[in-house]
């Protein structure tokens, strides 16, 4: 399907295409296959059997169901604005593989299951020395909190009639319904996280939260056996965001997904709002997402010690708080927290001092006043929170406050593909350099960057990461020859090693006998063609080169030798590099090269140019592929004019491959 000029057009006949009865629309077949990176068959104990979240890449379309083939049907989810395939477990591979084979849709995913991030188990009552740990006292010598100040405990139900909470919970929202227990071994989790951030001080019943005037917004999305899953969790955040929310706290955690599409649109959606989102990192286990995300505020449990409990290591956090033996009063007993679940919330409380006095405070101000006044640690990682630097640190803020700067990323992103998106490439279409948005925000480890930590986008297509902490400087990472060569880099000399991707270099994820990336480690020592030379190989997915059959048809030939690879771009792949078209620059739509320097975005060549038998959306094709450092060029004769020519899905296949999917 050609992008149209008219967006407005393109929904209406995904409306009529999906929702009139009867009427299918066959995918298209010259885009490239969606993927989701982090689709894990995992055990049924990581998510919910048989139902799956599906993104589409036009995120306008809302009708209540579509159906993208004979066999599926969608139903549209309003609380998560996202789509929902309910389908029989012994049928999920089937029906997940005929998604991802439709270009109209972005990610298929699990419904996966979440948890509460620790639950305790040694009940006693030891000294709240956990105010002093965080210069609680300073903080409240200048604010206790105000009502304007509005936590959402995304988590399990909370008791509102606690004494210490009586009165400041607002009317919240049930994401679960019936369909989860209210009692249960973690019932007592969200009272623990609310009281924490929240409760009344100076009362003389009980202990003493961090925000005392701040108010409570409960949304349950959790069991009382701790347990929820993404539907639950999404459906929850977008309900916050609706209603009043100025901070969300996560002291949850999906078990050992490392992104979800529809939680990170929620996460964007909140910080659009001005909603500060802090998450607890998880307990042990691997990475799991929104922990990793740049726009929430990670926060990592601290001993008694103050330093990281060794549960509670991650990669990127931007603060630590005490975590380990916090005592809560619940409404029947005390106990002696332990997890990241009960360090957040002192984060999130001290948000709520922050916002009480500057109610202008930015998500980004009030991230990178938390990390600036925390304390230093031992290991040199980041700091302990320090409540009373961080208040006086956001009263000290100037008024009205300055604009953010902007992200390069945000405009480089925006230079090429802004005007693929609002359709101002005209009737004659072309495809994403990136894809319709970024897909996942990280914070990664690399040796060289400040604190062993950089920040980067992924797209469809690729990654953007700095090249220059000074200066400021961007590029696009060095994705292919990681993949090819199977050797992650974690520094400017720093690698791990792992397998060479598999992923197909183009078509369907599920065809079988694609040709991946693994088949180029081989094709990289072959010598250049002559320029000129008519470009006549095909490459076997165990990295065999032999002639191929059928292809003078297509008049490509061997284009220009690129001295320092020894490699030479095939003459369709030049020309298309070498390209103008409607660029975005200082807000306006121009007439412009779209790649200057040619190489600057895709990297040298690594490999010539072959043939592969591909299966794009269902059908057999022969295309062209040529391997670049930073991209993978797709050339399949058989699409419209404009789309000939297109990235492959590099940044997804990267994902996947770093990340596990």
């Amino acid at each position: 399907m050609r992008r149209l000029a008219s967006r407005r057009l393109l929904v209406a006949l995904w409306l009529l295409a999906f929702a009139a009865p009867g009427l299918l629309l066959a995918p298209p077949a010259h885009a490239a296959v969606a993927l989701n990176p982090f689709g894990a068959f995992g055990p049924d104990t990581a998510r919910v059997p048989g139902e799956w979240l599906v993104s589409l890449r036009d995120a306008a379309v809302s009708a209540p169901t579509l159906r993208p083939n004979a066999a599926d049907t969608l139903t549209y989810a309003p609380d998560l604005r996202t789509y929902t395939l309910v389908v029989a477990p012994n049928a999920e591979r089937e029906a997940v593989a005929r998604l991802l084979a439709d270009t109209r849709i972005a990610a298929v995913e699990p419904n996966a299951r979440v948890r509460a991030a620790r639950v305790p188990n040694d009940p006693g009552y030891p000294a709240q020395a956990w105010s002093r740990a965080i210069n609680l006292e300073a903080a409240w010598d200048m604010t206790t909190g105000a009502p304007a100040a509005v936590i959402a405990v995304i988590d399990t139900e909370i008791a509102a009639t606690h004494p210490d909470l009586a009165g400041r919970v607002l009317p919240g929202y049930d994401a679960l319904g019936g369909d989860a227990p209210r009692a249960g071994a973690a019932e007592w989790h969200g009272t623990a996280v609310a009281l924490l951030a929240a409760g009344r001080g100076d009362n003389g019943a009980a202990g003493a939260g961090v925000a005392w005037g701040a108010r409570i917004l409960p949304v349950r999305v959790l069991g009382g056996d701790g347990k929820g899953t993404t539907r639950s969790l999404v459906g929850g955040m977008r309900w916050a965001v609706e209603h009043g929310a100025t901070i969300i706290n996560l002291s949850v955690t999906a078990e050992g997904y490392a992104f979800s599409r529809p939680l990170a649109s929620a996460v964007a959606e909140a910080r659009a709002r001005g909603i500060v989102v802090v998450s607890a990192v998880g307990d042990g286990g691997p990475v799991s997402y929104p922990e990793n995300d740049l726009s929430v505020i990670a926060v990592s449990a601290a001993d008694a010690n103050g330093a990281v409990a060794d549960f509670s290591r991650r990669p990127r956090v931007d603060v630590i708080a005490p975590g380990v033996g916090v005592p809560v009063s619940l409404p029947d007993r005390t106990i002696s927290a332990t997890g990241s679940s009960f360090a957040a919330p002192l984060v999130s409380g001290t948000v709520a001092l922050m916002q009480s006095v500057r109610p202008d405070l930015r998500p980004e101000d009030a991230r990178a006043l938390l990390a600036r006044t925390a304390k230093s640690t031992a290991d040199g990682g980041a700091g302990m929170l320090d409540a009373g630097a961080a208040v006086r640190a956001a009263r000290a803020l100037p008024s009205p406050l300055p604009p953010l700067a902007p992200l390069a990323y945000r405009s480089t992103y925006d230079r090429t593909d802004a005007p693929v998106v609002t359709g101002a490439t005209g009737p004659t279409a072309r495809g994403y350099l990136w894809g319709p948005g970024p897909v996942g925000t990280l914070w990664e480890s690399y040796a060289e960057a400040p604190g062993g930590q950089r920040q980067v986008w992924y797209f469809d297509k690729g990654r953007l990461e700095p090249n220059d902490a000074a200066s400021g400087a961007i590029t696009s990472g060095l994705l292919v020859t990681e993949m090819v060569t199977g050797r992650v880099q974690t520094g400017n000399d720093r690698f791990e090693r792992r397998d060479a991707a598999l992923a197909p270099l183009v078509g369907d994820l599920d065809a079988p006998g694609a040709v991946g990336y693994a088949a180029l480690l081989g094709p990289r020592a072959l010598p250049p063609r002559v320029p000129g030379a008519p470009v006549a190989e095909s490459l076997a997915p165990n990295g065999t080169v032999a002639a191929a059959a059928n292809t003078a048809r297509h008049g490509v030939a061997t284009g220009v030798l690129v001295p320092e690879t020894r490699h030479a771009v095939a003459s369709v792949f030049a020309d298309y590099l070498a390209g103008e078209g409607p660029v975005q620059v200082g807000g306006r739509v121009v007439t412009a090269r779209l790649f200057d320097p040619p190489y600057a975005l895709v990297g040298l060549p690594i490999t010539e140019a072959y043939w592969v038998n591909a299966t794009v959306g269902g059908r057999a094709r022969q295309v062209l592929v040529q391997a670049f450092e930073r991209r993978v060029l797709t050339y399949n004769p058989d699409n419209p004019e404009g789309f000939r020519v297109e990235m492959g899905n590099v940044g997804l296949h990267y994902l996947a491959w770093r990340y596990g999917g």
